[in-house]
């Protein structure tokens, strides 16, 4: 499954911005550490530095979208195999 693919299923968006470096992350997703919530993001040199980090850093492990709203608040466990693919 790709970037694009999972965030479409889980209807959120890739965000994308650079200041002194490229960032990535999904608009209103958080990773679920135990009882702890991380900001889902990634960096690099460039954007698709930024997304393949994104995508190291969410493989394999549980999300939540919309964490602060009861109706909305949704648990996804990401797939171990999630790859950027082509962005085009």
């Amino acid at each position: 499954m790709t970037l694009v693919e999972f965030a479409t299923m889980i209807d959120t968006r890739i965000e994308l911005g650079v200041s002194a470096q490229w960032g990535a992350f999904l608009r209103n997703v958080e990773i679920k550490d135990g009882c702890m919530l991380s900001s889902c993001c990634g960096y690099g040199d460039t954007a698709r530095g930024a997304l393949l980090s994104l995508v190291e850093e969410m493989r394999g492990k549980r999300i939540v979208i919309h964490a602060m709203s009861k109706e909305l608040r949704h648990e996804y466990v990401v797939p171990a195999t999630l790859v950027v693919g082509d962005l085009r």
